[in-house]
């Protein structure tokens, strides 16, 4: 019977196109079930056509869209290396004549001022193009940060070492700013991932706290917690309230307490992405008044 009724109804539209549309009213009149049908039939497909060629077009649109925006951050990455490269050579060959010249205007026999003057200028020329050199590394950072492609190598490190490493670099610093730098670890405790992000991580964090702490110190902890590695940077700064504790990881935020300081608002950017590619975590703890505390915490290596 199924077969039967779909075949009367191919006929009828069959014969029923065919029409005059005065014939066609008639022949309707006389068929009404299967001109019901007929109309049914016709309004679905029409449905049918118009949301699968609205689906159909809208999908073509969003995947030109794609390929187009994933081409330009191709181009664009491409292009900025390219800029970077082509910069950062000829600032490091600027910066090792700076220091040539710095070691021959101590060695020669001009008056101490005049010495002192020069000098100084040549700090001033090296600290500008420390300057470029970490405007540039920074956009390459996230730039690769972006699209994922940052370059990571897997080795096992012990996480206090590194650490340590860190802080010690990052003791000349602190003293400019009469702040105690304090590092507190001794049980090794290993992390599989780069060190070279770690490194880049916790200096970064380090680096924030120098910049908003006034005075007091700022200890640096390492310790193996519940099968992990967790790291602590706790200082005594002015700290910080809820709204800026919320969004202090965000892109080019920068906190209530930022005024009067220089920054982008990158640096706990950087921090994040880099230890969630790490398969780490970064967490803060913070009140007005009482200080902050970064937790990095990382899955600590086994045997």
């Amino acid at each position: 019977m199924v077969g039967g009724r779909r075949l009367a109804l191919a006929d009828y539209a069959g014969r029923r196109d065919n029409l005059t549309p005065g014939r066609k009213l008639l022949f309707a009149a006389r068929h009404p079930i299967l001109e019901i049908a007929y109309r049914v039939a016709g309004q679905e497909l029409v449905r049918a056509k118009a949301e699968n060629g609205s689906l159909a077009e809208s999908l073509a649109k969003q995947t030109r869209k794609l390929e187009t925006t994933e081409s330009m951050r191709r181009d664009a990455g491409r292009a900025l290396a390219h800029l970077v490269h082509d910069i950062n050579n000829p600032l490091t060959a600027i910066t090792a004549t700076v220091d040539l010249l710095k070691m021959e205007a101590e060695a020669s026999p001009m008056p101490p001022a005049s010495k002192a003057e020069v000098v100084d200028a040549l700090n001033l020329v090296k600290d500008g193009c420390h300057r470029i050199l970490h405007v540039t590394n920074t956009a390459m950072e996230l730039s690769s940060a972006d699209t994922g492609n940052m370059p990571g190598v897997e080795l096992r490190f012990d996480a206090i070492m590194e650490s340590d490493r860190v802080v010690r670099h990052m003791c000349v610093l602190a003293k400019k700013k009469g702040l105690h730098l304090i590092f507190e670890g001794n049980v090794p405790v290993e992390i599989l991932s780069d060190h070279r992000l770690f490194d880049r991580v916790l200096s970064n964090i380090i680096g924030n706290a120098l910049k908003y702490t006034e005075q007091g110190s700022i200890t640096v902890s390492v310790a193996r917690e519940n099968g992990n590695a967790t790291i602590k940077v706790k200082d005594t700064g002015p700290g910080m309230g809820t709204e800026d504790v919320r969004a202090i990881f965000e892109e080019h935020y920068r906190g209530k307490s930022s005024s009067g300081t220089s920054g982008k608002g990158l640096g706990l950017y950087i921090a994040k992405t880099y230890t969630e590619r790490m398969g780490g975590k970064i967490g803060v703890e913070s009140e007005p008044g009482k200080g902050t505390v970064f937790t990095l915490t990382f899955h600590a290596a086994e045997g």
